[in-house]
């Protein structure tokens, strides 16, 4: 005869904990791509003139930096006003603009500033989407 507390002794357990860790992870990660977002980037180089900035701009980007949700002067977040742009112009048979604007920011006369402008604010996952889409 089989006792059973010997068969409770004898049931095997299977550790679920791997699996459990996994669909946490994999919960976090989607949790991730669909609140997430990010920007597209152009850096340019402007030049401190005025006490405004000068950026010789690709005619390509002039819309970009009208329409730009943040800019970075030298990595840090600044507000910015467009005050002036230029009628197009050539050089080496690249059509540019001249871009001036107005922050509060000071630098020294004739200073060279790395400028960063980011615009089309998206998900993860929507840029996922369009990338397949475009692929």
């Amino acid at each position: 005869m089989y006792n059973n507390y010997q068969k409770l002794l004898n049931i095997k357990y299977h550790n679920y904990l791997l699996e459990l860790i996994l669909i946490f992870l994999i919960i976090i990660f989607i949790i991730f791509i669909l609140k997430y977002s990010v920007y597209e980037k152009i850096n340019l180089m402007g030049i401190y003139k005025d006490n405004n900035i000068h950026i010789k701009c690709p005619i390509y980007n002039s819309d970009t930096i009208i329409y730009a949700d943040i800019l970075l002067i030298d990595n840090k977040k600044v507000k910015y006003k467009i005050l002036k742009i230029s009628d197009i112009l050539e050089e080496d048979n690249v059509n540019y603009q001249i871009v001036e604007i107005k922050t509060n920011n000071k630098y020294l006369e004739n200073e060279l500033v790395q400028l960063s402008f980011y615009y089309k604010k998206e998900t993860i996952f929507k840029k996922i989407i369009n990338i397949v889409k475009e692929g």
